[in-house]
């Protein structure tokens, strides 16, 4: 139950809808904002962000599946995270696909199935997440559903470390992997 925690804590670091098209239509003309991940601060910003994934906004359908999660704002729920990750990977998020992966990985509320975890890290891999390449070093380097490669690992983790962008945090955490696992494959030789 701690690990669970844990990983959840580690995640967060990763339904009321329309029934009609007219529904939808009909709130067209309301300015629907765009979230970014800082810009949840309370509980006061589920309904305005909740708004924004029931609008279809890939980014917003992410953030709220991550708040169902982690349990931060709302009463944990993970068939409701999964719900949300789910029409995020549709919609286009890779940041929805990669938690989707991880809860395939991590056996989060669904059975562990590291197959589709897979198909779905390299998706959002394809897509240029840097979080998603992090995780496919992971399954590497611990033979999670792969052989263990310790130099397919490596390139993940360097693919991660280039499109993590202005990402210090990944950036510093990266850098640890890729050390940790060429003195793994070093004491291997």
């Amino acid at each position: 139950m701690m690990m669970r925690m844990m990983v959840m804590v580690l995640l967060a670091g990763v339904v009321v809808g329309c029934n009609t098209a007219n529904e939808l239509e009909s709130r067209a003309d309301v300015e629907i904002p765009t979230f970014t991940p800082d810009q949840l601060r309370s509980v006061d910003d589920i309904p305005a962000l909740r708004e924004a994934a029931e609008a279809e906004q890939p980014e917003a359908m992410f953030l709220l599946g991550r708040e169902y999660l982690v349990g931060r704002f709302v009463e944990q729920d993970l068939g409701e995270a999964h719900a949300w990750f789910a029409r995020a990977d549709e919609a286009g998020s890779s940041a929805g696909t990669n938690a989707l992966g991880v809860m395939y990985y991590e056996s989060i509320g669904v059975k562990r199935e590291y197959p589709r975890a897979r198909e779905l890290f390299l998706r959002a891999a394809d897509a240029g997440n840097a979080k998603a390449m992090r995780n496919l070093g992971r399954m590497s380097e611990g033979g999670h559903g792969v052989e263990v490669d310790y130099k397919v690992a490596i390139e993940w983790y360097e693919k991660a470390f280039q499109a993590a962008g202005d990402d210090e945090h990944l950036k510093g955490v990266l850098t640890e992997m890729i050390a940790n696992v060429k003195a793994k494959r070093d004491a291997d030789e």
